[in-house]
């Protein structure tokens, strides 16, 4: 934003926490896609990630999404 010449540049991120089954199909599809990859490396087993990815549904359970992410600026007075 400063190469656009603005002035007063500011940011801010926001993390709330998804509860529930909130955000759990963004996080599934990503985790679905991984899981060869995941289970390659030989981190968890697949009985692990099966369970992991069973928690996304319960409602108890709370995760952090993606930051979002703010900006401004002012344009300078002409």
């Amino acid at each position: 934003m400063r190469a656009l010449w603005l002035n007063e540049v500011d940011a801010e991120g926001r993390v709330p926490l998804w509860r529930g089954a909130a955000g759990g199909k963004l996080l599934r599809a990503n985790f679905e896609q991984l899981e060869s990859a995941i289970l390659a490396r030989g981190c968890v087993s697949a009985e692990q990630f099966a369970r992991d990815l069973a928690r996304l549904d319960e409602s108890d359970f709370r995760r952090p999404p993606p930051v979002m992410w703010a900006a401004w600026g002012r344009r300078p007075a002409s």
